[in-house]
């Protein structure tokens, strides 16, 4: 007869959810927040400037799942008023992939670590 398995069982560690997580816990916070708080507006001049105690309530836009599930969507791509963020993200991804091979090849390093040593002893004061 084999002996009861006796070890305790190992705890589980703490896990950090990844980025797009976070965001779309975010997301649905805003959306919720859209039911509880007052919708209003300030005036503003012709350059956009708010007008001071000008503030005023204005029709609720509180936003459902379907607006929840949309919203990266229209984040990325953009939709009749706003510009979509895929020009920054491109862009976000091709410096890290330039420097993911930059540091993955040691070139920074070794660029400096030859300055470094051609000008060694020429160090001002």
């Amino acid at each position: 007869m084999e002996a009861p398995n006796t070890q305790p069982k190992p705890r589980r560690h703490f896990k950090m959810p990844s980025a797009f997580t976070i965001l779309f816990f975010i997301i649905i916070a805003v959306a919720i927040l859209t039911w509880l708080i007052p919708a209003g507006q300030y005036s503003t001049d012709k350059a956009g400037n708010i007008i001071a105690h000008t503030y005023r309530t204005v029709k609720a836009n509180p936003q459902g799942i379907w607006d929840v599930m949309m919203a990266p969507v229209n984040g990325m791509v953009g939709e009749g008023k706003t510009e979509g963020a895929i020009p920054v993200s491109l862009f976000i991804l091709v410096i890290g992939g330039f420097l993911g091979v930059v540091n993955k090849t040691k070139a920074l390093d070794d660029g400096i670590g030859t300055v470094v040593r051609k000008y060694k002893g020429r160090e001002k004061a």
